[in-house]
């Protein structure tokens, strides 16, 4: 007989899949979250059986930029092309992260390091109790968009659009990202 096994997405339901080197997954994985991303669901066409599983799963990916540092003169959106369009514009957010090399800058990193190394464990939040805040806060926390801040996001949305259109080095702006915004309004609230 035929059976479903389930992937990293459903196993990930209500919580996060994290791809680490996300340049380097074959992109066929890669193009595979974005029915997850878009729809909330993953859809299972084998042996002449279909299913479709509804999953609620966030996605962090990491990854280096197209020439393994970013170039100054060349905008990010160009330099993170390494993932298919359809699949990176799915992301709510892009980080890029310059190695800028300086004598300051390198001590300050290597010193911050150091010190999360000889924190107490006494003093560190364990696992367990962030845990159960976090299903709190899903649980019993929902905020909610009142006339002031949803004049704020259309009147912003509307302006980064525009912004976008004339730029020739930008991502472009789609409701895709409208709904990004309001997701990560969500959660800041």
């Amino acid at each position: 007989g035929w059976t479903f096994t389930i992937g990293s997405i459903l196993q990930s339901n209500h919580g996060l899949l994290v791809f680490d080197e996300i340049d380097k997954v074959d992109n066929d994985i890669i193009v595979s979250i974005n029915e997850c991303t878009s729809q909330g669901s993953v859809s299972i066409n084998k042996a002449g059986q279909r299913g479709t599983f509804y999953t609620n799963t966030n996605v962090l990916g990491m990854g280096n930029p197209k020439y393994s540092s970013f170039n100054e003169d060349k905008s990010i959106w160009s330099q993170c092309r390494v993932i298919e369009d359809s699949t990176l514009t799915r992301f709510h957010l892009i980080y890029a992260m310059h190695d800028t090399i300086s004598k300051e800058h390198d001590m300050a990193i290597i010193e911050s390091m150091l010190r999360r190394e000889s924190v107490d464990d006494e003093q560190s939040i364990s696992d367990e109790l962030i845990n159960k805040y976090i299903a709190y806060a899903k649980t019993n926390v929902k905020p909610y968009f009142n006339d002031e801040a949803k004049a704020t996001l259309i009147d912003y949305y509307s302006n980064i659009r525009e912004e976008a259109k004339r730029s020739v080095l930008g991502k472009p702006i789609t409701p895709r990202d409208a709904e990004a915004m309001i997701n990560i309004s969500m959660a800041i609230a």
